[in-house]
C-alpha cells in the first residue's frame, strides 16, 4: 500500500438495512483477510473519534522514530533480548517493596496489590491525528500489567491530595464546563483559549516529582518516608524500559501519556504554574482547564494577551499557543460557544471526522445500538442551549441514518427521551447496580440476560442487575510490538502430546516459568539418556506434574517432546476470571492428562471457540 495514511470509515457504515447480506460476502471476507495478513500495513484507530486507520508501516515507523529519537527525552538501550529481563526487574521491585514492609512503611495489604507477578514489558504505540497537517502521531504507552503499573496506581492515590490542591482551575469535562459558562455573563468579555504544546513529553519530570514531594508531606503524613517515596516515583516514572520494534527504550524526561501517573503529574505541573499567575488577575478573567486546553473568558484583548505572556514565560519547558474568538464564536472540547444577545450559546463542535458511529448491522445486541441514540441525545441534551437543541437532534439523526439505523427507531428513541427529561425520580434509596460482562451470542443472548436478572433478583431484591454483552472487532489493532506466546501471562494454556492426550491448566505467571515447572531439565535429561533408575528429582516432578509423569513413563512421548506443544487458549485480565475459564475449557474438552477434572457447571448457555 503505497498511500502514506488511508483511514478507513468500514465500508459497513455505507450499508444501508436492506444490504445486510452482502456484509457475509466472500469479497468482504477475502478483503479483510488479505488486510489481515498484509504485513506491510500497520491497522490502528484514530487518536480522536471512531474508526479504523491503515497505515503504511515504513512511514509509520519513521513517525514513530521521529519521537522517541529525541535524546532529551529518551534514551535507546538496545535489543529486547540482551538487557535486563521482566523477571529480574520484577524480583527487584519486590525486594524494595519487602524492605519498606519490614520497615513499616507499607502495609502488607499494600504490598500484595502492587507487587508483580508475570509482567509484560510496556510497549510504545502511536495514534494519528487525522484532524491535523501531515498526520502526526501521538505516543502512548501501554503500560497494563507492566512491572510497574500498580506501583504508579498505588503511587497515583497518594498523590489525590496534591492533586485537589492545585485542581482549582481544572474542568472535568464537557458538561462541568458548559454548567460553568452558564453563570458568566457574555457582555463586555473576549473569548480565547490557550493550548500548551506536547504537554506530556514537555513536563520537566525531576521537578514535577520534587513539587508533588513538598506537597504531599506538607498536606498529609504519610507512613512512607519522603525519600522512598521519590525512589518509588523514579522507579515507576523515569526507570520504566518499554519497547518499539524490538527495541529498549527509556523516558528520561517528560511524563509518558498511558501511565497511571501521566494525567495527575500534567495537571499538578499545570497547577502549580496556574498558582504563580492566576490570582494577580483576580476577576478580570475566568479561567478553565481540561489537561493541555485552557479556556480564558477576560475583560479585553489586553487582558488576554498580558495573560498569555505570563503563562509562556514561566517555565522554559512549557509554551502556549493561542486561538482568539471570531466572529463572536470560539470552539473548546467538542463545545461550540457563540455570544449572543448578551448570553452564551453554547452547541456541539465536530472535528472534521469520518461520521462513524456503531453501524446498525454490527454483530451486537440491540440494546447496544439503542444506547448509542440515548447517549447522542443526552450528550446533546447536556451541552446544547434550548435555542439550538431541535437543530442538533437533525445533525445527529442525519449521522445515524448514514450509519444504517431505521428513522422509525430513531424518532422513538428521541420521543421516550424527550418525555423523560420530565420525568422526576421517585423518592427512595436506589438499587444497588450489579455489572456482568459477557460475550454477544446472538438471539441467544436475550434469553441468558432474562435468565441472569430473574435469578439475581430473586435472590438479592436490592440488586439491579445490569448485563452488557461485548463483541469482537473486526479488524485488531497492530501497532505494539508481539510478545511471543512463552512469554505472556495471566492465560489459560493446553498442551497436547503426539498421542493426544492433552492438559489444560492455568498460570497467572509467565507461561515459560509454568512451563518449566511442568517439564524441567531433570526430566529432559532423563527422557534423553532413559536411566533405569529415576532420579529424586525426577521422581518429584513426576508426582508435581502430569505432563512430566506421562512424557517419563512413556519414552515415545517424551522423545516427541517440544515445548512448541504448549498453546495459549485464551488470555484474562484477572486471577477470577482465570480460574473460571480454566474450569470451563476443563469441562468441555476433558483432558485427560488433568487429575482435577470433577467440575460440574451448567454450561449450556456458554461455547467456548
Amino acid at each position: 500500500m503505497k498511500a502514506n495514511l488511508v483511514s478507513v470509515a468500514h465500508n459497513f457504515c455505507k450499508l444501508k438495512p436492506e444490504h445486510s447480506s452482502v456484509i457475509n460476502s466472500k469479497e468482504i471476507i477475502s478483503s479483510l483477510t488479505k488486510i489481515k495478513s498484509n504485513e506491510h500495513i500497520v491497522i490502528t484507530k484514530p487518536d480522536k473519534g471512531s474508526g479504523i486507520v491503515i497505515l503504511n508501516k515504513d512511514d509509520y515507523n519513521s513517525k514513530m522514530l521521529n519521537i522517541i529519537n529525541d535524546e532529551k527525552k529518551f534514551l535507546k538501550i538496545g535489543p529486547v533480548g540482551d538487557k535486563l529481563t521482566i523477571v529480574k526487574l520484577e524480583k527487584k521491585i519486590i525486594q524494595i517493596l519487602k524492605d519498606l514492609v519490614d520497615k513499616n512503611e507499607l502495609s502488607q495489604e499494600h504490598y500484595n496489590l502492587i507487587r508483580p507477578v508475570g509482567s509484560i514489558r510496556p510497549r510504545l504505540y502511536g495514534l494519528p491525528k487525522l484532524h491535523k497537517v501531515d498526520i502526526p502521531l501521538r505516543p502512548i504507552l501501554s503500560m497494563i500489567r507492566s512491572p510497574q503499573h500498580e506501583l504508579a496506581r498505588y503511587l497515583n492515590s497518594l498523590l489525590d491530595p496534591v492533586l485537589k490542591y492545585f485542581s482549582r482551575y481544572i474542568v472535568k469535562d464537557s458538561f462541568e464546563f458548559v454548567d460553568d459558562l452558564k453563570l458568566q455573563g457574555a457582555k463586555d468579555t473576549f473569548l480565547c483559549s490557550f493550548d500548551v504544546k506536547s504537554l506530556f513529553t514537555s513536563v520537566p519530570l525531576n521537578e514535577v516529582i520534587d513539587i508533588c514531594a513538598e506537597m504531599l508531606y506538607n498536606l498529609e503524613n504519610p507512613t512512607l518516608k519522603r525519600s522512598n517515596f521519590v525512589r518509588l516515583m523514579r522507579l515507576a516514572t523515569e526507570e520504566v524500559e518499554f519497547s518499539f520494534n524490538n527495541i529498549l527504550y527509556r523516558q528520561i524526561d517528560g511524563i509518558a501519556m498511558g501511565s497511571p501517573l501521566g494525567h495527575t503529574l500534567a495537571n499538578i505541573f499545570m497547577g502549580y504554574l496556574e498558582y504563580k499567575v492566576l490570582p494577580e488577575f483576580g476577576t478580570n478573567c475566568k479561567y478553565m482547564r481540561y489537561v493541555d486546553d485552557c479556556f480564558v473568558i477576560s475583560d479585553s484583548v489586553k487582558v488576554s494577551n498580558l495573560l498569555f505572556e505570563r503563562l509562556n514565560s514561566l517555565h522554559s519547558a512549557i509554551k502556549f499557543t493561542k486561538e482568539n474568538e471570531e466572529n463572536d464564536q470560539i470552539s473548546f472540547l467538542d463545545v461550540l460557544i457563540k455570544r449572543k444577545d448578551n448570553k452564551f450559546i453554547t452547541s456541539i463542535f465536530r472535528k472534521p471526522f469520518t461520521g462513524q458511529y456503531l453501524n446498525f448491522q454490527s454483530y451486537c445486541s440491540k440494546r447496544r445500538k439503542i444506547g448509542l441514540i440515548k447517549t447522542l441525545f443526552h450528550r446533546a441534551n447536556k451541552i446544547c442551549s434550548p435555542e439550538v437543541f431541535q437543530n442538533e437532534l437533525k445533525v445527529i439523526k442525519e449521522l445515524l441514518i448514514k450509519n444504517g439505523y431505521p428513522n422509525p427507531l430513531i424518532d422513538k428513541v428521541f420521543k421516550t427521551e424527550l418525555k423523560r427529561l420530565k420525568y422526576t425520580k421517585p423518592y427512595g434509596p436506589e438499587k444497588c447496580p450489579v455489572l456482568l460482562i459477557l460475550p454477544y451470542v446472538g438471539e441467544k443472548s436475550k434469553q441468558v440476560e432474562r435468565d441472569i436478572k430473574n435469578m439475581t433478583e430473586k435472590v438479592y431484591h436490592a440488586s439491579k442487575p445490569r448485563v452488557i454483552f461485548t463483541s469482537a472487532a473486526i479488524l485488531n489493532p497492530r501497532g505494539k510490538d508481539l510478545i511471543s506466546y512463552k512469554h505472556k501471562s495471566c492465560v489459560v494454556y493446553t498442551y497436547k502430546c503426539c498421542c493426544a492426550n492433552s492438559y489444560i491448566g492455568q498460570t497467572s505467571r509467565h507461561l515459560e516459568t509454568r512451563i518449566k515447572e511442568h517439564v524441567p531439565k531433570c526430566v529432559k535429561d532423563h527422557i534423553k539418556n532413559q536411566p533405569k533408575k529415576m532420579s529424586n528429582a525426577t521422581l518429584n516432578a513426576t508426582k508435581r506434574s502430569s505432563i512430566s509423569e506421562h512424557l517419563v513413563k512413556n519414552p515415545k512421548c517424551g522423545n516427541n517432546y517440544s515445548e512448541t506443544k504448549f498453546k495459549v487458549l485464551r488470555s484474562c485480565m484477572n486471577i477470577f476470571d482465570l480460574i473460571k475459564i480454566e474450569a470451563i475449557y476443563i469441562h468441555l474438552n476433558k483432558p485427560k492428562l488433568c487429575k482435577q477434572r470433577e467440575f460440574d457447571y451448567s454450561l449450556s448457555l456458554f461455547k467456548l471457540d
